[in-house]
């Protein structure tokens, strides 16, 4: 089912775009999902550290923010590349971007 196969590929292409987006009053900021973990983490990190009783110490909950932010910048490049070979290996052409 090529259309099938297209449509897939074609929405992972649309969730890289979307991930790297830049916020137009903030361009410097990241892109969408950087921005995303910058603020859950603003959200959660004082009531995070503050827990006197959390299952993990202060220094694994910065060092899992830590991988979350690694994640957010190497996971387009990894999902955009997979992509471009499933194509490949499919014989699917990439979406012409539009006008």
């Amino acid at each position: 089912y090529d259309d099938l196969q297209r449509a897939w590929l074609d929405a992972l292409d649309a969730c890289v775009s979307t991930s790297l987006e830049p916020d137009v009053d903030l361009p410097a900021e990241g892109g969408w999902l950087d921005r995303e973990v910058e603020r859950e983490y603003a959200q959660i990190r004082v009531a995070a550290l503050a827990d006197p009783v959390a299952p993990y110490s202060d220094e694994q909950f910065e060092q899992a923010v830590e991988d979350l932010r690694t994640f957010a910048r190497v996971r387009p490049a990894f999902v955009a590349a997979e992509v471009a070979a499933a194509r490949a290996a499919l014989g699917l052409a990439a979406p012409q971007p539009s006008r």
